[in-house]
């Protein structure tokens, strides 16, 4: 499965797009923790086996989520749904 994520915004600079998944990195200032592509990188790698990638240019970013198929498949159909929200039960 492959989720795909885009926005028209003014993109990722070519600076700080080697840094994205760093720990701590962040282009917000204080009080953020440049935390959260860390956290979710690992969750997709580690827990479902898949990776993130991204491509990103002033107005055209896109991130894109792909899972192994044999994973998603044990989650999903290994007795218990574990989904959240309606529409998952």
């Amino acid at each position: 499965m492959v989720v795909e994520i885009a926005d028209d915004g003014s993109g990722i600079p070519p600076e700080v797009q080697s840094h994205i998944f760093e720990p701590f990195y962040t282009t917000k200032g204080v009080g953020r923790n440049g935390l959260g592509l860390v956290i979710s990188s690992r969750i997709v790698a580690n827990r479902h086996n898949g990776e993130i990638e991204f491509s990103s240019a002033p107005g055209d970013t896109a991130s894109k989520c792909a899972y192994r198929s044999s994973t998603l498949r044990n989650r999903v159909d290994g007795g218990k749904r574990r989904g959240v929200g309606k529409g998952w039960n």
